[in-house]
């Protein structure tokens, strides 16, 4: 389950959680001013925030096929290292048109 693609994922939604958690609670707070706002508690939020979207998708992962989605409907990217599959041995790589006739 903690393969690279699974990690990237994983890295991908915390951050994007926090920077939503973030903006979010600046957003909602009535405070206008950069010196006012309350930092820590928009740090604090943000962080709870993307702490909890790590562990919901730890365990999505342990139920589902080793993807950070509930749905199944996202395809992680295959590793980048991995060697290209080799060809179909019954079709000749040269010859891939058609016949016409």
């Amino acid at each position: 389950m903690f393969t690279k693609k699974f990690l990237l994922a994983l890295l991908e939604r915390a951050v994007k959680t926090w920077a939503q958690a973030a903006a979010g609670v600046l957003l909602a707070s009535e405070v206008v001013g950069v010196m006012q706002t309350n930092w820590l508690g928009v740090l604090s939020a943000a962080t709870m925030a993307a702490i909890t979207s790590i562990l919901l998708n730890i365990g999505v992962g342990a139920v589902t096929d080793g993807g950070p989605s509930f749905g199944n409907v996202e395809e992680l990217a295959p590793e980048w290292n991995q060697p290209p599959e080799p060809p179909d041995p019954g079709v000749d790589p040269v010859d891939t048109e058609p016949p016409r006739g």
